[in-house]
Protein backbone atom coordinates (compact mmCIF):
# COMPACT_ATOMS: atom_id res chain seq x y z
CA UNK A 1 0.00 0.00 0.00
CA UNK A 2 1.45 3.32 -1.07
CA UNK A 3 -0.47 6.58 -1.35
CA UNK A 4 -0.30 10.31 -0.80
CA UNK A 5 -2.30 11.63 2.16
CA UNK A 6 -3.89 14.94 1.30
CA UNK A 7 -5.94 14.79 4.50
CA UNK A 8 -4.56 14.08 7.98
CA UNK A 9 -6.79 13.90 11.04
CA UNK A 10 -5.61 13.75 14.66
CA UNK A 11 -8.12 13.38 17.49
CA UNK A 12 -7.70 12.69 21.18
CA UNK A 13 -11.06 12.43 22.95
CA UNK A 14 -9.55 11.70 26.36
CA UNK A 15 -10.25 7.97 26.06
CA UNK A 16 -8.11 7.29 23.03
CA UNK A 17 -6.04 8.69 20.22
CA UNK A 18 -6.93 8.41 16.53
CA UNK A 19 -4.61 9.40 13.69
CA UNK A 20 -5.99 9.11 10.17
CA UNK A 21 -4.52 9.56 6.72
CA UNK A 22 -6.55 9.69 3.50
CA UNK A 23 -6.14 10.66 -0.13
CA UNK A 24 -9.35 12.71 0.10
CA UNK A 25 -11.37 14.13 3.01
CA UNK A 26 -14.66 12.77 1.62
CA UNK A 27 -15.02 9.25 0.23
CA UNK A 28 -11.29 8.39 0.00
CA UNK A 29 -9.98 5.58 -2.17
CA UNK A 30 -7.01 5.06 0.15
CA UNK A 31 -6.87 5.55 3.90
CA UNK A 32 -5.14 4.34 7.04
CA UNK A 33 -6.39 4.94 10.58
CA UNK A 34 -4.34 4.17 13.68
CA UNK A 35 -6.16 3.99 17.05
CA UNK A 36 -4.95 3.54 20.59
CA UNK A 37 -7.00 3.47 23.82
CA UNK A 38 -5.27 5.42 26.59
CA UNK A 39 -6.27 2.98 29.31
CA UNK A 40 -7.51 -0.37 28.03
CA UNK A 41 -9.98 -2.04 30.38
CA UNK A 42 -9.88 -5.66 31.57
CA UNK A 43 -12.01 -6.86 28.65
CA UNK A 44 -9.67 -5.17 26.14
CA UNK A 45 -6.72 -6.88 27.80
CA UNK A 46 -8.45 -10.28 27.78
CA UNK A 47 -9.36 -9.96 24.09
CA UNK A 48 -5.93 -8.70 23.02
CA UNK A 49 -7.36 -5.30 22.12
CA UNK A 50 -4.93 -3.30 24.24
CA UNK A 51 -2.44 -2.39 21.55
CA UNK A 52 -2.36 -0.29 18.44
CA UNK A 53 -5.27 -0.87 16.05
CA UNK A 54 -4.95 -0.28 12.31
CA UNK A 55 -7.76 0.04 9.79
CA UNK A 56 -7.10 0.52 6.07
CA UNK A 57 -8.93 0.82 2.80
CA UNK A 58 -7.72 -2.70 2.02
CA UNK A 59 -10.27 -4.83 3.85
CA UNK A 60 -7.90 -7.57 5.03
CA UNK A 61 -5.34 -5.15 6.51
CA UNK A 62 -6.94 -4.28 9.82
CA UNK A 63 -6.77 -5.41 13.40
CA UNK A 64 -5.01 -5.10 16.74
CA UNK A 65 -1.35 -5.77 17.34
CA UNK A 66 -0.39 -6.34 13.70
CA UNK A 67 1.86 -3.27 13.42
CA UNK A 68 5.55 -3.81 14.13
CA UNK A 69 6.89 -0.30 13.61
CA UNK A 70 5.76 3.26 12.74
CA UNK A 71 8.27 5.83 11.52
CA UNK A 72 7.68 9.47 10.63
CA UNK A 73 10.36 10.77 8.25
CA UNK A 74 9.99 14.34 6.97
CA UNK A 75 7.29 14.08 4.32
CA UNK A 76 6.27 10.42 4.71
CA UNK A 77 5.03 7.87 7.19
CA UNK A 78 6.19 4.27 7.08
CA UNK A 79 4.16 1.57 8.79
CA UNK A 80 5.67 -1.90 8.99
CA UNK A 81 3.25 -4.74 9.58
CA UNK A 82 4.35 -7.82 11.49
CA UNK A 83 5.88 -10.21 8.98
CA UNK A 84 3.79 -13.16 10.19
CA UNK A 85 0.59 -11.19 9.49
CA UNK A 86 1.78 -9.86 6.11
CA UNK A 87 2.72 -13.35 4.96
CA UNK A 88 -0.60 -14.76 6.15
CA UNK A 89 -2.70 -12.25 4.15
CA UNK A 90 -0.13 -12.03 1.32
CA UNK A 91 0.56 -8.30 1.38
CA UNK A 92 3.69 -6.18 1.35
CA UNK A 93 4.57 -5.57 5.01
CA UNK A 94 5.36 -1.89 4.41
CA UNK A 95 2.72 0.82 4.07
CA UNK A 96 4.11 4.08 2.70
CA UNK A 97 2.13 7.29 3.09
CA UNK A 98 3.28 10.56 1.56
CA UNK A 99 2.26 13.51 3.75
CA UNK A 100 0.83 16.20 1.49
CA UNK A 101 -1.73 17.90 3.72
CA UNK A 102 -0.71 21.57 3.73
CA UNK A 103 -2.88 22.27 6.79
CA UNK A 104 -1.31 19.50 8.90
CA UNK A 105 0.56 20.60 11.97
CA UNK A 106 3.63 18.40 11.83
CA UNK A 107 4.54 18.98 15.49
CA UNK A 108 1.12 17.58 16.51
CA UNK A 109 1.57 14.66 14.11
CA UNK A 110 5.02 13.90 15.51
CA UNK A 111 3.62 13.98 19.06
CA UNK A 112 0.70 11.70 18.09
CA UNK A 113 2.97 9.17 16.36
CA UNK A 114 5.24 9.13 19.42
CA UNK A 115 2.21 8.27 21.60
CA UNK A 116 1.10 5.51 19.22
CA UNK A 117 4.55 3.94 19.34
CA UNK A 118 4.31 3.46 23.11
CA UNK A 119 2.47 0.15 22.71
CA UNK A 120 4.39 -1.33 19.84
CA UNK A 121 6.48 -4.42 20.54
Amino acid sequence: MNFSARYIHIEDDGEGLTVGFADHSHDPDNYVTLDLAHEPDEQDLRLGMDGLHIDTSISHINGYNIVEKVELCDDRLMIMLKMRFAEKVRVDPIIKIGLNDPSAEHSKLDEAITKLKTRLP
